[in-house]
């Protein structure tokens, strides 16, 4: 009776991935593989790696969808209507898909500054947080708050909620296992709220390959931060194991930002509705709130805030992503720490190298994951035999971003990778704005001093038995 009990439930994970969750055909086979030859040990990889229909149902029971239409419905005022500036129009097939895709909506009325050090970052981010007035919502994957870095935030952020600021602040319960929620008692004391993904800890366990990967910090409604910069002494290279570290991150301000305000509180309902039972949730008026208005802004950057998760219908960034290389037409260059595409997007980069287009790709000399790194290079290779230069920047590259032709760029948490398009909850911001774009080209090539060029030749000099690593490595890549 028990063993037919494990193959039932094994065949309710068939079903599901076959007639219910919308993966890939090569992720669906993968699994199918697992499924059928490890069948109860398959099952429970499944059920805790591989399906995001669990958390898809959460996502509608504790969703805030009404407010959140209700709010798009508000932000309609702020979208550009009418023909777009000349420069726009050529990427308005990329801006429509965006809006329709994830209900992106682009603004015109916004300035976005370029950091490429945590250290510059952390500087304008302080001040902005001093000078708080009435919110300050922060949300970060990692919060190492044992770190100097850490520890300076969460005092800056204890002073300002006893000057009577909400503060609210998540972080991902698995993003840094040595932070523990007794670390924000001063925090919660002074008035603070504090939330990890996910807020009960068997939860977190069950559906522990799922992250919380986002950065937000959203300032009084009115400036906002992304990128790929946590709150760690890493970021700011003083872990001498994996020093120097190169990272990016923005600061936006404009019409933009209370689209990332909407983003950090739903997803704060999210979480506060499976911690707290409360009927009336008392931030109701804050998403509501339309008196904030936009700072003023010198420049006029056309943004759109991309999110994604395992609870969308599908990889709304890596369409994006995707998008934007079908619309390069002279150069596509893309800094990542980790490099493990899936088919479509390996493909259709492949297709841009070969139809001439300058191909660049930035990774990390020196890996935090020798093992996802074994499969980096591989794929690195596939795109070195199509004409692609890749480059290893010494130390780390943390940086996630991808450029284009001098007038798109797409910056936030997304790695290239399947983790990042599949099983992580991850937060973009596609500009499109002549200036900032040849900022992160220049920054690119700056990097590119710092670099090392990846050769064919190189690959060729790898052991056999690193090769079959390798391979076998990318066998796993669909199910991580």
């Amino acid at each position: 009776m028990f063993v037919l009990s494990l193959y039932m439930i094994n065949l309710i994970a068939v079903v599901l991935l076959l007639f219910v969750e919308k993966k890939t055909p090569t992720v669906t086979l993968s699994w199918l593989l697992v499924l059928t030859f490890m069948p109860v040990i398959g099952m429970i990889l499944y059920f805790m790696l591989g399906s995001t229909y669990k958390l898809k149902i959460m996502t509608r029971k504790y969703s805030l969808e009404k407010v959140e239409e209700e709010y798009n419905q508000a932000f309609l005022k702020l979208q550009h209507t009418g023909s777009l500036p000349k420069a726009y129009q050529y990427y308005h097939d990329m801006i429509l898909l965006n809006e329709k895709n994830s209900s992106s909506i682009f603004t015109l009325a916004n300035d976005c500054k370029l950091y490429t050090d945590a250290h510059d970052k952390f500087d304008d981010l302080f001040e902005d947080i001093k000078q708080a007035k009435k919110s300050i919502h922060i949300a970060y994957f990692i919060f190492k708050t044992k770190d100097e870095i850490g520890q300076e935030l969460l005092q800056l952020l204890t002073k300002k909620a006893k000057e009577g600021v909400q503060v609210k602040l998540i972080y991902d319960r698995l993003g840094c296992l040595k932070t523990r929620q007794k670390d924000f008692d001063d925090l919660i004391a002074a008035g603070g709220e504090v939330l990890p993904f996910l807020p009960k800890l068997f939860r977190t366990w069950f559906h522990f390959n799922y992250r919380y990967h986002r950065k937000i910090v959203v300032i009084d409604g009115q400036i906002a931060y992304t990128g790929g910069i946590n709150v760690g002494d890493d970021y700011l290279s003083k872990y001498s194991h994996i020093t120097p570290w190169r990272d990016s991150a923005i600061r936006l301000i404009g019409e933009c930002v209370q689209v990332m305000q909407l983003r950090f509180l739903c997803d704060w309902y999210f979480l506060y509705k499976q911690d707290v039972k409360n009927e009336n949730p008392f931030f109701i008026e804050d998403i509501l709130d339309r008196s904030v208005k936009p700072l003023p802004v010198k420049n006029d950057m056309g943004v759109q805030i991309l999110s994604s998760g395992p609870d969308s219908e599908t990889s709304y960034i890596k369409e994006s992503y995707i998008k934007m290389i079908m619309s390069a037409k002279k150069y596509i260059y893309i800094e990542t720490p980790y490099f493990v595409p899936d088919e479509t997007f390996l493909t259709v980069l492949r297709m841009a190298c070969l139809s001439g287009i300058d191909v660049r790709i930035m990774l990390p000399k020196k890996p935090d994951k020798p093992y996802v790194y074994g499969i980096t290079l591989s794929y690195a290779e596939e795109l070195l035999k199509a004409g692609a230069k890749v480059y290893l920047r010494e130390g780390f590259i943390h940086a996630k971003s991808i450029v284009i032709d001098d007038f798109v760029t797409n910056i936030g948490s997304c790695n290239i990778d399947i983790r990042s398009f599949v099983l992580d909850y991850e937060l973009n911001a596609l500009i499109y704005q002549r200036e900032f774009a040849l900022a992160n080209k220049e920054a690119f090539f700056e990097d590119m001093k710092h670099s090392r060029e990846l050769y064919l030749q190189d690959m060729k000099k790898s052991s056999i038995i690193v090769r079959i690593l390798q391979k076998i490595l990318r066998l796993f890549a669909p199910l991580s």
